[in-house]
């Protein structure tokens, strides 16, 4: 068991109970995947820390981690693993509908520097929360990194969040080539909405 290399679940409530004390085993972890119900997440808040904390304490060597937020709660919560594991390149959250409010912030304060791939799915945003990501993303010596915040509600204007973009692909903080697709989805979907008005 210690030389497992990828944990994936999906939605199973039974086993997540079991989780903590299987990871402890596994000093080698590098891939943790897991999507959980939003009805179980509510009710099992602090078995979700432990499973953080257990994850901080136990996957050294984590690569990349995927987990689902329904809640600011957990998006504080993934500080515990953000702040522990440095050698994370690759975080993917599906957010399930989840309002930012600001945590985007959060996120950029906390993520390791040499992170590579940040992929948000779901979340509704707005021109702030993107432009304090990426400029606590900035700030915490990311660079040349893969942003995707693809299938998300972005509320405002599309000019002002290609604004934001292209500072942060000029600044370094944004991998250009993988920014510029992001670039264009933009504009494709801003002259899909200007044709439909």
């Amino acid at each position: 068991m210690k030389d497992l290399k990828s944990f994936i679940l999906l939605c199973n409530k039974q086993i997540v109970y079991e989780v903590p004390p299987f990871i402890q085993k596994t000093h080698n972890l590098r891939v943790f995947h897991c999507l959980i119900t939003e009805e179980y997440q509510a009710v099992n808040r602090e078995k979700i820390r432990v499973l953080f904390e257990t994850i901080a304490s136990s996957c050294y060597n984590l690569f990349s981690f995927l987990f689902t937020v329904y809640s600011k709660e957990t998006i504080n919560d993934l500080e515990i693993v953000l702040t522990t594991c440095k050698k994370l390149q690759e975080l993917i959250l599906y957010c399930e509908g989840f309002w930012s409010h600001g945590h985007l912030s959060l996120l950029g304060k906390i993520i390791p520097s040499n992170l590579k791939v940040l992929n948000i799915n779901n979340l509704v945003y707005c021109k702030h929360d993107l432009q304090d990501l990426l400029m606590r993303c900035h700030e915490n010596g990311i660079r040349n990194l893969v942003l995707d915040l693809t299938n998300n509600e972005y509320e405002g204007n599309h000019s002002s969040i290609l604004k934001i973009l292209e500072l942060y692909i000029s600044n370094g903080t944004l991998l250009r080539e993988s920014s510029l697709n992001y670039i264009l989805l933009l504009l494709n979907n801003r002259c899909l909405h200007d044709n439909v008005i």
